[in-house]
């Protein structure tokens, strides 16, 4: 055992010294109140917004099996309402109201709650959140509601692959393991009168809630006393039951449950090969991370890989490893394989490949060094680190007090300094076809048993004698090799702060066709840099066939660049390219002493067109698969593209695009790529803490490689298409889904700041209202929502159903009922609760940039919606200062409830009753409705 711990950050946590990043300026304390539960505090006094998560250790594993699914039910229920805040919207409503969010999810093993909010409006927030822990109602009369959300939850995602996957493999384990167990829960594992159910919830939540299986994050402005007095204040009345979370001590899998292959018919078109691997509780310790060390080796993508072998020979597209099953008394490696339909057909070809991988591995590839560059990876990934949003901090760290030891909360993501060779290398040891658990997904298999619940065909059979023998019979593959070193991995870092410091980028380059912003990096004192450049060409938006093409050549540019891009990838450069409605744009990020060498390589790739006929064959086969199964989506997410394509003149569905793929040719690709940078306009952003000189030097070398081989045009215009004096327009899409979905979708006629401001106002207003009464009151479905939805900038609002249980025209009805009802909420506020929601709307807006990804990328986006001097955002604060009650009820008069009210509806099934006029032929409307177009403010 080598232990290779550098000196990092250290905050003393009772006495305990806290690993934190030098780079972390927050502080840290760790306390345990009297009731036993543990808390970690956080100050953070440059946060605008204050979180807390309480994670309890409480989940679906203690489900009674009479009783599937009440974990899930007590999560919904804690929600709604306590003895001190009876009303079950109060929560909700007061967080929504002062620009906060709030969520819960239950796993297997624990329960997570959390929420953020307004600074100002923490403290009440924290009493209304902890007396969830202290004095629910349970109430009877809302468990049946409750239960119809969980029902609906379930049914959203019954045709969801990864659902029906994990239900298979439930019924391929120990059923006497709680893993077993069904664990979302429906109206049938949760059916009974409301008075028994009441009784069940609360004993349940008796049995498994106490302090000491909690555990609390806060993260605030507030001083570390001030929030541990809070602390105290709020939860300590929690009671402390003394209970202890004990799981079934039975092994996850029976002896004959080694050494099978599942086969799994999926509902969409998928081919996955996954080989699961049991590994020894006792080899796994977070400070060594033997399956990261692992997971790398195998899931490398460079040159002599095993994936670069898999794809050279036409076989799979991508691979993922790493851990797979994991619980309190399991742990699983797992690797992931995506096959070709060539694949699909030698799955024992790819599985020999695999084990000849772990065999040189295991001869060859446990070395101190290997180790020792994968140490500074992580260690220089936490010392600068970006963070996330507070929310999801608290949320994460949260778990993490359950996993990890008191110096470790923060850094245990990160450890990787115990390089044990023998822990690694018994896994490696331990991965032989004996131990194999086979997985092979896909639609073309035969089957013998269906899965309960979620109703999918598989069958489970023992893996043969002769075909174990087989895999170590496969031909050698002599491409196959161990990583060398990564050129990419940087060592020491340190941050070089600018001579001058600035809060918006200024343009640095200026020439016809092209312009460079830049920004030196001095808010966060990291050395990281991020570009963007995005490429306009009039040629993507001519047609539906040029925009296939465009998808289909970034598909292909991402394949032919995983390769060569990977190690920069696993030392911490990343980057994206993704088309637009004009063109490609690229993203790179990372540490800035080899980021523009990195996207170096991404210029000289992208003007490539000499892609293998066997790599389009097979990346055309894989978009058709793809936008093919969209069919298959939600209908609610069939109806979200539905509107981007109906509303936006240069964007197309799928059917459409599925025609104009199946004709498209490798040479048609080639054609397109050379007419693709006949004549482009470049629009690039530099961020980092890069020089001047620097920045200006990059920004000349792109300005040469382009302008070389293209013609310079101006910017391309963004459009919308605008909905004025249309009425009420319905699109309805046929549908033999059992889900009817609803959107209903209003536009603004321009998109100023003060605009901006109203419409955004209104739909903070209405979502709390919207939410309770569609879903918690009248149960119409558990999908809803009443969104802030702009389209190329130009304000909307969407309000949308998915609803197992109404017909589209009930779901109008009481979409119009809630409008209504809108008017009165907004005619009955008083002075106190307007400011309080203006304020809460001015929060959301001001957002503080948290890392220096939140800053480039909220740059980035106002260089492209032609906020150049990067203003809007503080117009659109003064406009929610001017406005009043009436702004708003005259918005909801002439814009939502007027009889002839301007609006798009979009439907699966039948909406006839209404009086409307319906979109038929979506390219006649579209050659026929006016355009907006996106202008300076």
């Amino acid at each position: 055992m080598i232990f290779i711990r550098v000196r990092l950050g250290l905050v003393h946590v009772q006495g305990i010294p806290l690993i934190t990043s030098s780079n972390d300026t927050k502080t840290y304390r760790h306390i345990t109140l009297d009731n036993g539960l543990d808390a970690l505090l956080i100050c953070d006094p440059k946060t605008l917004t204050s979180a807390t998560s309480l994670a309890v250790n409480v989940g679906h594993f203690n489900d009674p099996k009479d009783r599937e699914g009440l974990a899930h039910l007590l999560e919904h229920m804690m929600f709604l309402g306590t003895d001190k805040y009876p009303d079950p919207n109060e929560y909700q409503t007061y967080i929504k109201q002062h620009g906060g969010e709030h969520n819960a999810w239950t796993g297997s093993e624990f329960t997570n709650f959390y929420f953020s909010i307004d600074n100002a409006h923490f403290t009440n927030a924290l009493d209304r959140f902890s007396d969830f822990f202290i004095a629910p109602k349970l109430s009877g009369e809302l468990i049946a509601k409750e239960i119809e959300a969980v029902d609906s939850e379930f049914q959203l995602k019954y045709k969801d692959d990864s659902r029906r996957l994990s239900a298979v493999l439930k019924e391929c384990v120990n059923p006497d393991h709680p893993y077993s167990q069904f664990s979302v829960g429906n109206k049938q594992t949760l059916e009974g009168n409301a008075s028994e159910l009441e009784v069940i919830l609360r004993q349940y939540y008796q049995t498994h809630y106490c302090a000491s299986k909690m555990k609390v994050v806060m993260l605030s402005n507030q001083s570390l006393d001030e929030q541990q007095n809070q602390c105290n204040n709020f939860f300590r009345a929690i009671l402390n039951r003394e209970l202890n979370n004990e799981f079934r001590q039975v092994p996850l899998y029976l002896e004959d449950q080694y050494s099978v292959e599942i086969a799994v018919i999926p509902n969409k078109d998928i081919k996955k090969l996954t080989l699961s691997f049991e590994v020894a509780i006792d080899d796994i310790n977070y400070y060594c991370k033997p399956l990261s060390y692992l997971a790398f080796l195998i899931g490398h993508e460079g040159e002599g890989s095993l994936l670069s072998s898999l794809k050279n020979t036409g076989l799979a597209n991508s691979l993922s490893a790493g851990t797979g099953l994991s619980g309190y008394n399991f742990r699983e490696f797992s690797i992931h394989i995506a096959l070709t339909e060539l694949g699909s057909r030698r799955i024992d070809r790819v599985i020999g490949l695999v084990f000849q991988t772990i065999r040189m591995i295991e001869k060859g590839g446990i070395d101190a060094w290997r180790y020792t560059e994968q140490h500074h990876i992580m260690n220089v990934a936490f010392d600068f680190q970006e963070p996330p949003k507070a929310v999801e901090l608290v949320s994460h760290l949260s778990i993490n007090m359950f996993k990890y030891e008191p110096q470790d909360f923060v850094y245990g993501d990160y450890a990787m300094d115990s390089f044990e060779p023998d822990s690694i290398g018994r896994i490696v040891s331990a991965m032989t076809p004996e131990t194999v658990r086979l997985v092979m997904v896909c639609q073309r298999q035969e089957s013998t048993d269906i899965a309960k619940w979620y109703d999918t065909p598989y069958q489970i059979k023992p893996i043969s004698r002769q075909r174990r023998k087989l895999w170590t019979l496969t031909p050698i593959d002599y491409s196959l090799a161990l990583p060398q070193p990564n050129p990419f991995v940087v060592e020491r870092l340190a941050f070089t702060p600018p001579k001058v410091e600035k809060d918006v980028p200024d343009i640095l380059i200026d020439e016809e066709g092209f312009r460079l912003w830049h920004l030196p990096q001095s808010q966060f004192k990291v050395p990281k840099g991020h570009i963007f450049t995005a490429i306009d060409s009039p040629i993507v938006n001519q047609t539906a066939t040029s925009q296939v093409l465009c998808r289909l050549y970034v598909e292909l540019l991402h394949d032919s660049l995983a390769q060569v891009t990977f190690p920069a990838e696993i030392a911490g450069m990343h980057y994206d390219i993704y088309p637009h409605a004009s063109g490609v744009t690229m993203h790179a990020s990372g540490y800035t002493p080899k980021l523009f060498l990195c996207f170096e390589i991404l210029i000289t790739k992208i003007r490539e067109r000499d892609f293998p006929q066997s790599r389009f064959d097979e990346i055309k086969h894989q978009l058709t698969k793809n936008w093919f199964d969209q069919r298959k989506a939600k209908p609610i997410n069939r109806l979200f593209k539905g509107l981007s394509a109906t509303l936006q003149p240069h964007q197309f569905e799928y059917p459409t695009l599925l025609e104009h793929l199946e004709l498209i040719t490798l040479d048609d690709l080639q054609q397109f790529v050379s007419s693709l940078f006949k004549a482009v306009h470049l629009e690039s952003l530099v961020l980092g803490d890069w020089p001047t000189r620097e920045a200006r030097l990059f920004g000349d070398s792109l300005y040469r490689q382009i302008s070389a081989v293209a013609d310079a045009i101006p910017s391309i215009p963004r459009q919308v298409h605008s909905l004025a004096h249309q009425g009420t327009l319905v699109r309805a899409f046929d549908d033999s889904d059992e889900q009817n979905s609803v959107i209903v979708y209003y536009q603004s006629q321009d998109h100023s700041p003060q605009q901006v401001a109203l419409w955004s106002l209104a739909s903070q207003l209405l979502s709390p209202l919207f939410f309770a009464q569609i879903r918690t009151n009248q149960q119409l479905g558990y999908v809803c929502g009443a969104s802030y939805m702009p389209i190329n900038r130009y304000p909307g609002i969407m309000l949308y159903v998915q609803s197992s249980v109404a017909t589209p025209q009930e779901v109008l009805s009481a979409i119009d009922n809630v409008l209504v009802e809108f008017r009165d909420l907004i005619e009955d506020m008083d002075e106190e609760q307007w400011q309080r929601s203006c304020s809460g709307l001015k929060s959301k807006i001001n957002t503080r940039d948290t890392s220096a990804r939140s800053q480039a990328t909220r740059h980035w986006t106002s260089i492209c919606n032609r906020d150049i001097d990067f203003s809007h955002r503080e117009k659109t604060l003064n406009a929610v200062t001017l406005l009043t009650p009436d702004h708003l009820i005259d918005f909801i008069d002439n814009i939502l409830i007027k009889k002839d009210a301007d609006r798009l509806i979009m439907v699966t099934g039948d909406a006839s009753e209404s009086p409307t006029s319906t979109i038929v032929d979506i390219n006649a409307f579209k050659a026929q409705t006016a355009v907006l177009y996106l202008t300076p403010d």
